[in-house]
């Protein structure tokens, strides 16, 4: 799931008539039907009754609405603390995986604004694991937020934030009650999770559990948007495994979050990375900031 996905089937949501939407956006008819459709394949369920009379939502459709406009409002803010804030000399060019600074974004583009007044900063949006290790080895950016581990040898990493991780299901899930889960909870559900290339080791690590354990996993969608896995989660179409501070920020409506007795928790990663022969000098600061930062948290 991607942000033009949403933003074209916001528009179609509008106007209710692919022609009007797609005039509006300035795309083909033929392209905004395909998207709308591919959105409606990774969600897996349909976002629009289609009838001879016209278009109408699905109560699916609704939800996604719901979420699709918190998304892009979100995205804009930061955009535009980011555009107020930064129109120095300098230029720091930062590259991150979909939400994987969620729960230190607005932290960060506060400290960004006090530290780094004399910076110009870019940044860019990854969707996939390979492409963003792709960007920082070929010098298009010069730091990367991103999901451990990374493959190349020529990229310095450093984990930077760890996230408790929780189950999320409907509030009309049976376990919905349950003060605590155990690993035994995870088995015979249906999964929202991540695709394989937004976070390989992710999905590497939740197939080797469920072969070790000799339980199938059953895999009822998979998206990127952490988001988009909760809107799933909420109607019903399965659980899902993410950091707590998710709902924390996103507040999805009809999730609950279930954390594990204490003995089997884990825990969600991200890092920090950069080129090893090229090191910005702004590294350093960052780095403190962060580790400061999780100082706090774990006091």
């Amino acid at each position: 799931m991607e942000f033009r996905q949403l933003t074209y089937f916001l528009a179609v949501a509008r106007e209710l008539n692919f022609s009007e939407a797609s005039r509006k956006l300035d795309v083909s008819q033929p392209v905004l039907s395909r998207t709308i459709k591919k959105l409606e394949e990774e969600v897996g369920m349909g976002l629009f009754v289609r009838e001879a009379s016209g278009l109408t939502l699905t109560p699916e459709g609704k939800i996604l609405v719901t979420q699709s406009n918190i998304i892009l409002s979100q995205i804009e803010r930061a955009r535009s603390a980011i555009d107020d804030s930064f129109s120095g000399s300098k230029l720091l060019r930062i590259g991150f995986m979909p939400f994987s600074m969620l729960a230190f974004g607005s932290e960060f583009v506060g400290y960004l604004r006090e530290s780094f007044s004399g910076y110009e900063l870019q940044m860019r949006e990854f969707y996939k694991q390979a492409a963003i290790e792709k960007a920082l080895e070929e010098g298009e950016v010069d730091l990367i937020f991103h999901y451990p581990p990374l493959s190349s040898t020529n990229l310095v990493s450093r984990l930077i934030y760890t996230d408790e991780v929780v189950a999320y299901v409907a509030e009309t899930h049976p376990k919905a009650d349950q003060e605590w889960f155990t690993a035994p909870d995870l088995f015979g559900e249906k999964y929202i999770m991540p695709t394989d290339d937004t976070n390989p080791a992710l999905m590497h690590k939740f197939r080797q559990f469920f072969k070790e354990h000799n339980q199938p996993l059953q895999i009822a969608q998979q998206t990127g948007p952490h988001q988009a896995r909760l809107t799933l989660v909420a109607t019903g179409m399965g659980i899902c495994l993410d950091g707590i501070s998710v709902q924390q920020r996103l507040k999805v409506p009809g999730v609950i979050a279930k954390r594990f007795v204490v003995e089997q928790r884990a825990y969600a990663m991200v890092s920090m990375a950069w080129h090893k022969d090229s090191v910005p000098e702004s590294t350093d600061l960052l780095l403190n900031w962060f580790a400061n930062r999780q100082a706090k948290q774990n006091t």
